[in-house]
């Protein structure tokens, strides 16, 4: 990926409002750029709009679950560093989400002093 001067752009992928949002408002304060899509077709429409550094997505979600978007997205953005939240603790899913090429997981509730 090419050089950037400007914030480091991050999406956050989560079917679930509240929590899609908490993250954007923690991680806006926190001086990043951030998009949000609520499924894993929406990620995929903005991964193809934006130049996005760090993908943090949820792994159960309806229609294209995180564990099938983690392959799609690094097609689009090859250097793409993704970072999956679960609401339970499925090791099982996030290993599987990390061989198809995420970088590590986080179990839900999220601290979010873990992000920053």
């Amino acid at each position: 990926m090419a050089e950037s001067t400007g914030p480091v752009q991050v999406l956050v992928v989560d079917d679930e409002e509240p929590i899609r949002n908490a993250l954007k408002k923690f991680l806006a304060q926190q001086q990043f750029e951030v998009y949000a899509a609520g499924s894993g077709e929406e990620a995929l429409q903005q991964l193809r709009r934006h130049r996005v550094s760090l993908m943090l997505c949820d792994i159960r979600m309806p229609g294209t679950s995180g564990v099938d978007l983690v392959p799609q997205a690094l097609e689009i953005e090859p250097e793409l560093a993704i970072l999956m939240l679960t609401a339970v603790n499925d090791a099982t899913s996030a290993a599987l989400c990390m061989q198809r090429g995420a970088m590590d997981y986080l179990t839900k509730p999220i601290e979010l002093a873990d992000l920053g």
